[in-house]
């Protein structure tokens, strides 16, 4: 257990450093492209300020989103516009309360979330949270509306939804026959993806080979799967081994970087004595052959290649019961890793590597 703290305090004393998260990208100023690294954040809220450096030794520079027409990193692509945009006000919370409706002006740098020669969709999210939807088709750029208000009538509270969207998309789609919109048609970025792409297919645009996945991927649940191998370190006879496979779900961007991991291995696992095992096997020199299923919570820190990451959860070794554990270890892009892991209460601790595929 001192083991786990101890490099627990070590990645924590690094992670001033991974916290700096610039990565390599760039920013388009009067259509001059300028590269070199730009502080990655994840941006729950969308930013009209970024960070960037010409070099990693070379100062900051804040780049806005008045000076500033694009910029690029961790495989996103920001633009910047001017936007109007209302706010959701606060549930009422009686009879006469004042609704007053709140704005959001200004020039930010909106996410894009598909981009073709002839439509690109943006996301703007704004200090409450909620997610506003943007379209430019054929250079003309606008807000997709969606709505919803409370209000009182009879000292009852009601909710209308407004979906102006759709509408919007009607007419925005409406010289091909082929696409229908009905009321109910979803206000997400999912969905409406998927019409424009249809849109184009259905004006047998070329431009739908531009769509980039990668886009969105840090808004969607990944899942990765590896393997594992490893060695116990407390055992006395060194060719203790084990081996398995591991299936991990990794949250999206509001919760980016945890994760939640399954494994089962099969564990060859001889000469522990009494006095180091809980589970009291029936002599000392025998050699213990049992399949292990873990379920653990984690999380990695910074977005660089090489990333710190911690877990904690629990083990079945076969028959014996189950047990915590902590552990902690260094990835690579979150494929490659290297790991310590102890039991809670010390009787197994094991060092382990393993490879995960994500998807």
């Amino acid at each position: 257990m001192k083991k786990i703290v101890l490099l627990f305090f070590l990645m924590t004393g690094f992670l001033p450093i991974y916290s700096q998260n610039f990565e390599v990208g760039y920013y388009i100023k009067d259509g001059k492209k300028n590269e070199g690294f730009i502080k990655y954040e994840s941006w729950l809220r969308t930013p009209h300020t970024i960070e960037f450096k010409a070099s990693l030794n070379s100062t900051v520079e804040l780049i806005n989103a008045q000076s500033a027409e694009e910029f690029f990193v961790h495989d996103e692509v920001y633009i910047s516009k001017k936007i109007d945009v209302k706010i959701d006000h606060d549930t009422p919370k009686e009879a006469n309360s004042e609704i007053i409706a709140a704005f959001f002006r200004g020039d930010y740098f909106l996410r894009v979330f598909l981009k073709t020669p002839k439509i690109i969709l943006f996301e703007f999210v704004d200090p409450k949270g909620k997610n506003h939807l943007f379209i430019e088709k054929d250079n003309i750029f606008q807000e997709l509306f969606f709505s919803e208000d409370y209000h009182y009538e009879n000292d009852r509270m009601f909710l209308t939804t407004k979906k102006g969207y759709v509408g919007q998309l009607r007419a925005l789609f409406a010289d091909c026959d082929k696409i229908k919109i009905n009321d109910d048609f979803p206000y997400s970025k999912n969905d409406i993806s998927k019409l424009c792409v249809s849109y184009l297919k259905c004006k047998d645009s070329e431009s739908v080979s531009t769509i980039d996945a990668s886009l969105n991927k840090n808004d969607k649940t990944r899942f990765a799967v590896g393997v594992i191998g490893g060695h116990y370190l407390n055992v006395d006879n060194p060719k203790n081994w084990l081996a398995g496979l591991s299936v991990r779900m990794s949250f999206p961007r509001n919760f980016n970087n945890t994760y939640l991991q399954v494994e089962g291995t099969y564990n060859n696992i001889s000469n522990i004595s009494r006095d180091q095992s809980i589970y009291y096997y029936p002599q000392p020199d025998d050699v213990i052959q049992v399949y292990n299923v873990s379920l653990l919570f984690g999380k990695f820190l910074g977005h660089k290649s090489f990333r710190p990451f911690f877990n904690a959860g629990m083990s079945w070794i076969g028959r014996y019961g189950g047990n915590g554990f902590l552990g902690a270890g260094l990835s690579w892009k979150r494929a490659v890793k290297i790991e310590y892991r102890e039991s809670t209460d010390k009787s197994l601790r094991q060092i382990a590597v393993g490879y995960q595929y994500e998807f």
